[in-house]
């Protein structure tokens, strides 16, 4: 019923107390964008060495009109304007629950990784998994355990979280592999 659409996936939360900000904000801004700091829970943990980005900035609020959609996993929206307004951690945050523990980890991990694959195939892409695979595991061990304020030294957590995003790289990697073979075979 407005120019504005609220950006939130259905493992976001937000507080209830900001939806009667949310209308003062949209009333009075001049941009086409609203972004708040976004928090990401992995495992029920926020921290700030996750492998995952852990505390960003995400877009809370935007014109229609720069909407568009595109088909990759994780980047469903994307948005044609550079009127920005970042919002402080004060007014508010989006909190993302992305996997509450290992098994939902593990089954999600498996389905994105597939999807995520299937659309690199679909669109044409070359994953690096297949141009440069050497190169791209060395990249996702070392943003997994070293990157990110050295997340494998900081005990269980910074183990857990470093080797569930390996993983993930790993089963991208796997899929796009054995996708590519597949079609070379056949």
């Amino acid at each position: 019923k407005t120019e504005w659409c609220l950006c939130l996936v259905v493992s976001d939360t937000l507080d209830l107390s900001l939806f009667a900000k949310i209308k003062e904000v949209i009333k009075n801004s001049q941009n086409d964008i609203i972004e708040l700091p976004f928090s990401n829970y992995t495992f029920g943990m926020c921290e700030d060495y996750n492998p995952w980005p852990s505390i960003t900035y995400k877009p809370l609020l935007s014109r229609v009109k720069v909407i568009k959609f595109q088909p990759l996993v994780h980047q469903e929206l994307i948005f044609h304007s550079n009127k920005v307004t970042k919002l402080s951690d004060e007014f508010g945050r989006i909190h993302h629950n992305s996997n509450a523990n290992l098994e939902v980890f593990l089954a999600k991990s498996i389905d994105y990784a597939k999807q995520e694959a299937e659309d690199y195939k679909r669109l044409n892409l070359r994953h690096p998994g297949i141009s440069r695979p050497i190169r791209y595991l060395a990249k996702s061990l070392f943003n997994g355990f070293i990157r990110q304020k050295f997340t494998i030294f900081r005990g269980e957590q910074g183990i857990l979280l470093g080797t569930a995003y390996v993983l993930t790289q790993f089963l991208i990697i796997l899929f796009v592999v054995y996708g590519a073979r597949r079609e070379d075979s056949s």
